[in-house]
């Protein structure tokens, strides 16, 4: 793994399956700059074969609590191929997150670093999401963020039953133990519509259209558009997320792609492979 050492909105990342791979990856960072500034400096890591699951986790400091795992889907492309991405949609609950998985996320990961952050009298307070590979050996830690991931968030915000600004001003006040957290017994899933010529050079400025047509239990959140006049522009790679949740993980999925059918953004493209079974 060759990672540009520096912000790159989650796009900094080229998988070398061989050495001329490797080569010609730190040549795109480091000489021809496709990461912009971020790759004057580089990081080689070893690759983590596994499943990929992204952890939220909410703390006051004192206490935490785990949102339902969700999985992202990095690339860009249908079958997970092509240039990583900053996410291309996500599903959540993930149905692989069984107890005992999630009991060893807390044991191995959560509590050990909330230690340790209290340890060293870092008085965090807000959301913690974990990046992980859970490859043959275990969880193994790709990254940590101190926000909500996205898209997962697109797809976490549908299951809370506890209204979001309760659980905030908890964590504000360090009284997130004694708050009941409630999430609903539904599935939510997102499809990230991109711009064409995304991620490595997105066009801007086109109109997107059909983002007022109406699906049940669906919305879309807005991402890379601005408004201009009373049209609604591309202004980013990522433009849209429509969203759905449902009981159902099929019948969610099903409606989430209705919705997306139903936006128009000249040359955009989207995956439809999201929350597959291949995939969970």
């Amino acid at each position: 793994m060759l990672k540009a050492d520096g912000l790159a909105a989650g796009k900094g990342v080229i998988i070398a399956q061989n050495a001329q791979e490797a080569e010609d990856a730190i040549r795109q960072i480091m000489d021809e700059r496709v990461f912009g500034d971020a790759g004057r400096e580089l990081v080689i890591e070893e690759f983590l074969p596994g499943r990929e699951m992204s952890i939220h986790v909410i703390t006051d400091g004192e206490s935490y609590r785990l949102l339902p795992i969700a999985q992202d889907h990095k690339k860009l492309l249908d079958g997970d191929k092509g240039p990583n991405t900053g996410g291309m949609g996500a599903y959540a609950p993930a149905p692989f997150a069984t107890p005992e998985l999630i009991e060893r996320v807390e044991r191995e990961i959560v509590r050990p670093v909330l230690a340790s952050l209290k340890k060293d009298a870092i008085d965090f307070r807000g959301i913690l999401y974990i990046g992980l590979i859970w490859a043959e050996s275990g969880p193994q830690i790709l990254e940590f963020n101190v926000r909500g991931g996205d898209p997962e968030t697109q797809v976490l915000l549908p299951l809370l039953k506890t209204p979001l600004v309760e659980i905030l001003r908890a964590v504000t006040e360090k009284r997130l133990g004694a708050l009941n957290i409630e999430f609903l017994d539904l599935y939510a899933v997102t499809v990230v519509v991109a711009a064409k010529g995304y991620p490595e050079s997105p066009r801007i400025g086109d109109p997107v259209e059909g983002l007022e047509q109406e699906v049940s239990r669906t919305f879309t959140f807005h991402g890379g558009t601005a408004l201009k006049g009373n049209k609604c522009l591309s202004s980013g790679g990522r433009v849209a997320s429509p969203t759905a949740w449902g009981e159902d993980l099929a019948e969610t999925q099903g409606r989430v792609y209705e919705k997306t059918a139903q936006i128009f953004l000249a040359g955009s493209y989207y995956r439809r492979d999201i929350a597959d079974n291949r995939n969970l």
